[in-house]
């Protein structure tokens, strides 16, 4: 069975943690075991000095070997260590709390195998010595100072005070750390698995929101929103999925717009070549004049009907980025020339005076083909829209690094409400569907080429000065 999210996390986090408090406990005691061995030697060595002066002081005062052994058993429970009395004359043992040495000669004070170590004031010898295959160490202090400069008072004693420990007390020392270090790693691991425990189900909440909502839309519920928290890596990932989910919600809109838009468009021209073909077959047109009417109706629905789907899918392919720019270097004067003598007949038969005015302008690089579809469009809903005897300039020049070229019309007016939908599929501004043969397509098929161009097209309207479309197609370094 699957583990969430939020399992693999917190198992994650707990290995990790483990890892590191264990290769930090490892490191830990490695580092501290020589010191750890070294501060248990010196415990017992600093316990042999007093216990030694207290021997001396006992024997000064006159008390009998019976006596001081029997403090010194005292000592031993007290401290709970082993504790010897020998001959320094005969290094004969006197007397072993434990019983197992008395009457043992200990001759290691005189050989080359005794250390000393400094212990306060005074040094303490620490010899290895077997008994019966198990190691002691074995400490005394020395009956001189440290530096040698003046005897120690347990000179004055003729016995030796020795402290007896296993050598695997001692070099064992270290493992004592061992469960205070277990102890506070387990603390460590269970306070750190609590807050990765807080901190997956931080993340992993968050995510499991993200993926409900992704269901959600999934399904076909677009308007997903999801509660934004924080400005990390997941906090990013919501924002930009209700981003996501508003540009979907918006594009599946638009879509269902533009299905009822283009079925709106083709069901008139269907329903026209529909009707005169049927009265062509029911017989309910038949004189030649009447059959040649109806004819050229069916042949003009059926060109209607192909530009529109022309147009669409020339729409389609520049939205989908599949109509790809013919670069070429162009002269703009001469295009924009050659798209107003193509109207100029049009505009004369309305007695409309249309100018151009386009001087000194530089070489541009763009898709001569795309552009000039974009100008004659501008240029046709001009004259289509200018009333007799008006006027239309066409006008271009360079400002601010960009050829703006625009295409201004007297007469007409655009209400303000409709200029921030022009450049959308279908739309026309008196809502009646195909004005003269025209889709409502073209100003959209021209805002997604100058766009493609790196450009903007805009538009302003004013009973005064008429209409006026705005073409920005910004110039590179070279063309200026």
């Amino acid at each position: 069975m699957p583990r969430s999210l939020s399992t693999k996390l917190i198992a994650a986090f707990a290995f990790i943690i483990f890892v590191c408090l264990f290769s930090a406990g490892t490191a830990f005691v490695l580092f501290l075991r020589d010191s750890e061995v070294e501060q248990a030697r010196e415990r017992v060595g600093r316990l042999a000095e007093p216990l030694a002066l207290q021997v001396t002081y006992l024997e000064w005062v006159g008390l009998s070997t019976e006596d001081m052994t029997s403090v010194l058993k005292s000592y031993a429970e007290r401290f709970d260590v082993r504790l010897l009395l020998v001959d320094k004359a005969t290094s004969r043992v006197v007397f072993d709390t434990e019983d197992r040495l008395e009457g043992a000669t200990v001759d290691a004070f005189n050989t080359a195998t005794a250390g000393t170590e400094r212990v306060g004031p005074i040094y303490v010898w620490q010899i290895r010595f077997s008994e019966n295959g198990t190691n002691l160490l074995l400490f005394t202090p020395l009956d001189t100072t440290a530096g040698g400069e003046r005897p120690s008072p347990t000179i004055l004693s003729s016995y030796r005070t020795v402290v007896a420990v296993p050598e695997e007390d001692i070099t064992s020392a270290w493992l004592d750390v061992l469960p205070r270090l277990a102890v506070a790693g387990g603390i460590a691991l269970v306070i750190s698995v609590a807050v990765a425990l807080l901190l997956s189900r931080s993340i992993s909440g968050r995510l499991a929101q993200i993926t409900r909502a992704s269901e959600e839309m999934a399904r076909g519920r677009y308007d997903q929103q999801i509660d934004v928290r924080g400005r990390d890596e997941v906090g990013r990932l919501a924002t930009a999925f209700n981003t996501m989910a508003r540009e979907v919600d918006r594009s599946q809109s638009a879509l269902r717009q533009f299905l009822a838009d283009a079925s709106h468009e083709l069901r008139t021209p269907l329903t026209s070549i529909q009707g005169f073909s049927q009265a062509m077959v029911d017989g309910a047109i038949d004189t030649p004049e009447g059959l040649a009417d109806a004819a050229r109706i069916i042949n003009d629905e059926a060109q209607r009907m192909r530009t529109l789907v022309d147009e669409l899918l020339e729409l389609s392919r520049i939205e989908a980025g599949q109509a790809a720019l013919q670069i070429e270097p162009l002269q703009l004067e001469e295009l924009l020339q050659a798209t107003v003598e193509r109207f100029q007949q049009r505009a004369t038969e309305k007695q409309i005076e249309m100018r151009l005015r386009a001087n000194d302008l530089p070489q541009y690089e763009g898709d001569g083909r795309a552009l000039e579809q974009v100008f004659s469009n501008l240029v046709d809903n001009a004259v289509r829209h200018t009333p007799e005897s008006g006027h239309i300039s066409v006008e271009a020049k360079v400002v601010n690094g960009s050829v703006r070229v625009s295409v201004r019309n007297s007469g007409s007016l655009i209400p303000p409400e409709h200029l921030p939908h022009l450049f959308e599929r279908f739309y026309q501004v008196n809502g009646s569907g195909a004005d003269e043969g025209h889709t409502g397509l073209g100003l959209a098929i021209a805002s997604e080429v100058v766009q493609a161009h790196g450009g903007e097209i805009t538009v302003k309207s004013s009973q005064q000065e008429g209409t006026e479309f705005t073409v920005a197609l910004p110039l590179s370094r070279k063309q200026l």
